[in-house]
C-alpha cells in the first residue's frame, strides 16, 4: 500500500506434487501485479519474498508474463520448457468469412478428420463429480523420474467442478467393468475472435 491506495498484490495456491514417488507440498504464485507508476522500485521482488516466507513449501511454481519473468529469475526461479501444440479439426471453418481461403483449405479438412481407433475402451462424457476411480487412475502412475501435480478426485473436483468462472467438459475412457483408463478435460474459448478448444487436463 501507498497510504490507503493498493499498489501491488500477489496470491498463492497450495499444490500437492508427486516427485519421484513422494508426495510433497508446493505453492503456485499467481495474480502478481504492480501498479504502473510503482514499477521498477523493487515492489515485485518484495512481494515474492514475503509470500515465500509465508508458505512452508518445498518449491514454488509460477507462470509469469513477459514483464515479470526477469523478476522471477532474480528471485531464484528456474525456467522450464512448456510445449504448446495445435491441431486443426476443420481448418477451412476458421476462414468462414473468406471464400477464397475456405475453398483452398477445404481438402485439408480430410487430413485432420476423426481417425478410427483400435481401442476397446468406451468413450463418454463425464458430467458428475470425480470419484475414487480417478484416484486409482492417478495412483496407478508409477514413474520414478516424473514430477507431476497430484490430480486426484479432490483436486479435480476443486479445479473443474466447483470453479464457477468457466465451463469445462470432461470425457473419460472406461472399460466394461467401469475402470477408468484415461480422461481429457477441455474448455471452449475465443482466440483472435475464433472459437477454439483448449485441452486443460489429460491423463
Amino acid at each position: 500500500y501507498d497510504g490507503e491506495r493498493a499498489v501491488g498484490q500477489i496470491a498463492s495456491v497450495p499444490c500437492a506434487y508427486k516427485v519421484r514417488g513422494e508426495y510433497v507440498i508446493a505453492s503456485m504464485t499467481m495474480n502478481l501485479s504492480v501498479s504502473s507508476p510503482y514499477r521498477g522500485k523493487g515492489i515485485m521482488g518484495e512481494l515474492l519474498s514475503r509470500i515465500h516466507k509465508a508458505n512452508q513449501s518445498l518449491f514454488y511454481v509460477a507462470i509469469p508474463n513477459s514483464e515479470s519473468l526477469k523478476g522471477h529469475l532474480r528471485k531464484g526461479y528456474y525456467s522450464v520448457s512448456l510445449a504448446c501444440m495445435i491441431r486443426p479439426v476443420m481448418l477451412s471453418n476458421y476462414f468462414y468469412d473468406r471464400q477464397v481461403a475456405k475453398g483452398f483449405l477445404k481438402p485439408f479438412d480430410f487430413i485432420w478428420r476423426k481417425k478410427k481407433t483400435n481401442s476397446k475402451s468406451k468413450i463418454q462424457e463425464h458430467q458428475s463429480m470425480f470419484d475414487e476411480r480417478f484416484d486409482q487412475l492417478f495412483n496407478g502412475i508409477d514413474n520414478q523420474n516424473m514430477i507431476t501435480q497430484v490430480r486426484n478426485s479432490k483436486f479435480l473436483n476443486w479445479r473443474y467442478r466447483t470453479n464457477p468462472r468457466r465451463k469445462y467438459t470432461t470425457f473419460i475412457a472406461s472399460r466394461d467393468d467401469g475402470k477408468i483408463e484415461g480422461y481429457i478435460i477441455i474448455r471452449i474459448t475465443q482466440i483472435f475472435g475464433k472459437t477454439c478448444g483448449l485441452i486443460v487436463d489429460l491423463l
